[in-house]
């Protein structure tokens, strides 16, 4: 069994850019874990979580209605439950047994915006949801995994109190018809209360061409679909007073991903294309302060990796990636979509007990409303000094030039952080 409680609380900074006044933020959450097995095959675990936290936020006051400062807080209380019980090894599975696991889980958020004493938003919403999944090795090259869940949703916001239900069934097939390569192909139906359900399918393989000593040349590549339906919050917003959109529809996607894979010695490179298209893909707009569709929007890219080790002591990883995603029909870039986007980590432990990195995070000029974010990048520092088995020194510097940079527009980032502590315990 395991208990935790945390808290934190930071003065913090004005979220709008154009403000001066500080928004705090402070949170206290406890957790209880605990499990036991029965024999060697079954297990069951729960789990218990509540949290509250106080945000003062900033919004969009009269007459101007731009963000600025406000008087705004956000209380938000949330819990969570979740109870799961294994049986056949699920956790260590035997190739020649099934195996499965049942999970039940609660879940619940209560917020409340209010200004000055008088509440501009409330919200309520609860998920109720079980699932259970077997898995088996019909022999050493074909396994099977299966499963079913289902879910019961509430939510009671801009007055309307509403509930929806869904359920789902799936399968996935994993073979290795001969040596090296290892292809899967699954299925997945939906059904929901409020919506027509649907179907989606994927299908993946992994192609070893060559591997000796630390030497491998590995083929990947991926197809599927995907289908998410608006959720009672989206289908029942109306934050500025705006009736919620009533015409909400789900949104489906297809895509599919081709890369490759080297590695040698103390080095691995990869690289990976992927072309996606979504149909009615939900997204808020600011402009219009509420959920809606984008009847189409295409998407595609290449990312590349890049990991290597300096001997024991030293090692470097880097990323990149090229997207190009925008509206299908009106060509317009999607907003906060960098279309280049990368991060460049240095590690290097000088002693034994001394552990030194940095990160450099770049990203690419991005769309979005009332005006694009610029390009920029951060430059994060860190460094761990082992005292002893069980203390720790930390420290580290976030935006360690001090960048002027918006995520979001409208919306500021802090500029030169520091931070240190002391772990204690065994790690």
């Amino acid at each position: 069994a395991r208990a935790t409680l945390s808290g934190v609380t930071t003065d913090g900074i004005s979220r709008a850019a154009s403000g001066s006044e500080s928004d705090g933020y402070r949170s206290v959450a406890g957790s209880f874990t605990a499990g036991t097995e029965f024999g060697r095959d079954a297990s069951l675990t729960v789990f218990a979580r509540a949290s509250r936290s106080r945000a003062e936020i900033d919004g969009f006051p009269p007459p101007l209605f731009s963000l600025s400062d406000t008087e705004e807080t956000e209380e938000t209380m949330d819990y969570a439950f979740a109870a799961r019980l294994a049986h056949g090894g699920f956790d260590n599975p035997d190739p020649n047994r099934a195996a499965g696991a049942l999970s039940v889980s609660y879940n619940k958020v209560d917020r409340a915006n209010a200004d000055r004493g008088v509440e501009t938003f409330s919200a309520i919403g609860d998920r109720l949801s079980a699932d259970y999944v077997i898995a088996a090795s019909l022999n050493s090259r074909l396994s099977i995994e299966a499963g079913g869940e289902i879910e019961r949703t509430s939510a009671k916001v801009s007055g309307v109190d509403e509930n929806a239900s869904a359920g789902a069934v799936f399968a996935l097939v994993e073979a290795s018809p001969v040596e090296g390569l290892v292809v899967s192909a699954g299925a997945r139906r939906d059904a929901f209360s409020n919506f027509e359900g649907a179907a989606t399918t994927r299908a993946a393989g992994v192609w070893t061409l060559a591997e000796e000593n630390d030497r491998a040349t590995r083929l990947r590549a991926s197809w599927g679909e995907g289908f998410r339906a608006p959720t009672l919050f989206e289908l029942n917003f109306d934050r500025f007073g705006v009736v919620p959109n009533p015409d909400l529809r789900p949104e489906r996607a297809r895509g599919f991903d081709l890369g490759a894979e080297q590695t040698f010695d103390n080095v691995r490179l990869g690289a990976t294309y992927f072309r996606q298209r979504v149909r009615d893909q939900i997204d808020f707009d600011l402009a219009r302060s509420g959920f809606f569709n984008i009847d189409r929007v295409k998407a595609e890219g290449l990312e590349v990796e890049v990991e290597a080790a300096f001997g024991e002591r030293a090692s470097a990883h880097l990323v990149y990636t090229l997207t190009d995603a925008e509206d299908a029909l009106t060509g317009a870039a999607l907003v906060r979509v960098p279309k280049h986007a990368g991060t460049a980590t240095l590690s290097v432990l000088p002693t034994d007990r001394l552990n030194l990195s940095t990160s450099i995070i770049v990203n690419g000029r991005e769309a979005d409303f009332p005006s694009a974010n610029a390009a920029f990048a951060r430059v994060d520092l860190r460094a761990a000094w082992s005292l002893t088995d069980a203390f720790e020194v930390y420290a580290r510097l976030e935006n360690a030039t001090d960048a002027d940079y918006q995520d979001v527009s409208g919306y500021a980032e802090p500029g030169l952080s520091a931070y240190a502590g002391l772990r204690m315990g065994k790690w």
